[in-house]
């Protein structure tokens, strides 16, 4: 069969790929960026932009002989206003109307679980759900609850993850809100299992077999990671609501409002559903709280854990030193920089210039930092400016090595916290 399938370099959307490949289908993967696809002779890569396909004609092109598609494309947050509304609605929408055209029936949508009271997210989702059900000969609708995989994460799992790596874990509330996880392997099966589906028009609530409530999902977590048990801290939910709302503007963590709303309603797919879907698909998903106690765990598993806090702490920091030493250089007077410059054979008169101009690149680099652009490249003048400023003044002015409060010998430690931040700044 040959597959169109959005999402593919997602955290679902890679492990539906992978399965689709092993049985033998032939696979187009839309994505932004093919770095994270497999090499195989039956996938072929399209590289698009969801934002810029979302009118029918964008889609035409990539639809010839494809039997059926899957989109699993999906955020968890918005970058800007609307973004939802463009990426779960109208670039579908665009898509699923050049189907239509092409003469494909199938379409599976990877949806999720809960209300559209809940938040612009699931309601962005449930839109196109809902004009797919009335518009389309086969479509197929995926709400699963929270998907968990041992062999990696993204996103709120992530989150779940670097959460039980606390010695102190906060709970909303008492922690008893619940949610029925299943694993990322059970529903890459589901999704190929329902190819077969054709003709039909179903809803199906992908799910495993117990419920948790989220302090045992996260004490499960823990143990998985090998970790004593922590001391769990419940806290007034009013105070996460907060933490949400403040956090949606910052973006700091994948928590938002939405996501809390969902935690407060439950996360359960509905009742006999998990029975209906194993009886159907002859397959039955395997018990999260089990596959985490038998499963070990590895070092990169507590090392990610742990290493998540520290990459917005790092972010944070990268920028208070750079946006600090531009205004200490704008603030500086030539008594204090005068000493150095001198040692470096820097005429007076073009000494406040200089100082100037640094400052305005450190400036320049933190806020070109803050916004994200090019990040690679910006960390990249950021170590270059580090390096020039200690080889020329470790060469000329080997004193300030020695400065009692630490001078020059501190860049060694902003080098290394470059570094860090480099080699964990991908969240994906």
């Amino acid at each position: 069969m040959n597959i169109l399938i959005t999402g593919a370099a997602g955290f679902i959307g890679s492990a539906i790929l992978a399965e689709l490949l092993s049985q033998g289908h032939q696979v187009h993967a839309c994505v932004r960026n093919s770095r994270n696809l497999p090499k195989h002779p039956n996938l072929s890569v399209v590289c698009l932009n969801l934002a810029d396909c979302l009118t029918l004609e964008s889609w035409l092109s990539y639809l010839t002989h494809i039997d059926t598609v899957i989109n699993c494309a999906g955020i968890l947050t918005e970058t800007q206003p609307g973004d939802f509304e463009q990426l779960h609605y109208q670039a579908p929408h665009a898509l699923a109307e050049a189907c239509l055209q092409q003469g494909i029936k199938c379409f599976i949508q990877l949806s999720a679980l809960g209300n559209p009271t809940d938040g612009a997210f699931i309601k962005s989702k449930h839109q196109f759900d809902d004009y797919l059900l009335e518009h389309f000969p086969s479509a197929i609708i995926i709400r699963p609850s929270v998907v968990l995989s041992c062999r990696g994460s993204y996103g709120g799992t992530s989150l779940m993850r670097a959460i039980a790596s606390l010695p102190v874990i906060p709970l909303a509330g008492d922690g008893s809100q619940q949610f029925q996880p299943i694993l990322l392997e059970d529903l890459a099966t589901i999704v190929s299992r329902l190819l077969t589906y054709q003709g039909d028009k179903r809803v199906f609530y992908p799910a495993g077999p117990e419920v948790l409530s989220i302090k045992e999902f996260l004490g499960n977590l823990r143990q998985w990671l090998k970790w004593p048990e922590p001391y769990w801290l419940p806290t007034p939910l009013s105070l996460f609501k907060k933490l949400a709302t403040l956090n949606s503007k910052l973006n700091i963590v994948p928590f938002n409002d939405t996501l809390l709303t969902m935690l407060e309603q439950g996360n359960i797919i509905p009742d006999n559903e998990y029975q209906a879907l194993s009886k159907e698909l002859n397959y039955s998903p395997q018990s999260v709280k089990l596959t985490l106690l038998n499963t070990p765990s590895f070092v990169q598993d507590r090392w990610h854990a742990k290493l998540y806090w520290i990459r917005p702490v790092l972010w944070f920091a990268i920028i208070f030193i750079w946006l600090l030493s531009a205004v200490a250089g704008f603030m500086a007077t030539p008594e204090q920089f005068a000493p150095t410059l001198n040692a470096l054979a820097i005429p007076p008169a073009y000494q406040s210039t200089l100082v100037v101009l640094t400052s305005v690149l450190d400036l320049s680099l933190g806020m070109l930092f803050i916004m994200g652009w090019r990040p690679q490249l910006i960390l990249g003048l950021m170590v270059l400016s580090v390096l020039g400023y200690t080889f020329m003044l470790g060469l000329f002015a080997p004193f300030t090595w020695l400065d009692p409060l630490g001078g020059l010998i501190k860049n060694v430690a902003i080098l290394m916290m470059l570094w860090c931040y480099w080699a964990i700044k991908e969240a994906r």
